[in-house]
Order: structure tokens, then C-alpha cells, then sequence
């Protein structure tokens, strides 16, 4: 019997349809014994009423925000993430500083 070849695959994004890019600034993350939802909201400060400085309010406010992604993960992937955006956010970091240095010295 002939042993089995082991084969390689390297996934790649396909560009050509990607879907549209969409803004999100809060995250809300959930989980279950079976796979994390992360849900990304894009939240837009409410508009004051008219001739207030201020939106006056008492207590607790619920402000519905837009859900404009919505993804399921199971959870081996999610170790992998977050390696990836911690190298990514230390790069990030390292780039802003070394624009910062520049204007500093420049």
C-alpha cells in the first residue's frame, strides 16, 4: 500500500471579491462553549437637541448602535488572532514612535 503524500496548502485572500470595507469602532465579543461571535458596531455620538449645548439625560442611556459585521470563530482560531493583532499593534506602535522621533529631531 502506498503511503499517503503529504500536501501543503497555503491560503490566500481572494482580492477580487472581496466584500466591502466597513468602519467599526466598538467590538462586542461573546462566546459559547462552541465558538466567539465578535460583533463590530459603528457608534456615532447622538445628535444634540436643538439649542442645547447638551444631551441631558438621567441614569442609564441604551443608545441602538448599528451591528455592521458579524463573525463567528471557533475558538482554536481565536489564539491565532490574537497573536496576529498583537503583532500587528506592536508594529503599529512602533511606527507611530519612530514618526514621532523623526518630528522631534526634525
Amino acid at each position: 500500500m502506498e503511503k499517503p503524500k503529504k500536501v501543503r496548502a497555503t491560503v490566500i485572500p481572494d482580492v477580487e471579491n472581496m466584500p466591502p470595507r466597513v468602519y467599526a469602532n466598538i467590538a462586542v465579543i461573546n462566546h459559547t462553549n462552541f465558538d466567539f461571535t465578535l460583533n463590530f458596531l459603528d457608534f456615532v455620538t447622538p445628535i444634540k437637541p436643538e439649542g442645547k449645548d447638551t444631551v441631558e439625560a438621567e441614569g442609564n442611556i441604551e443608545l441602538l448602535t448599528p451591528i455592521v459585521a458579524r463573525i463567528a470563530l471557533p475558538p482554536a482560531v481565536i489564539g491565532q488572532l490574537i497573536q496576529a493583532l498583537k503583532m500587528s499593534y506592536d508594529q503599529y506602535l512602533a511606527e507611530i514612535e519612530a514618526e514621532a522621533k523623526l518630528r522631534k529631531e526634525g
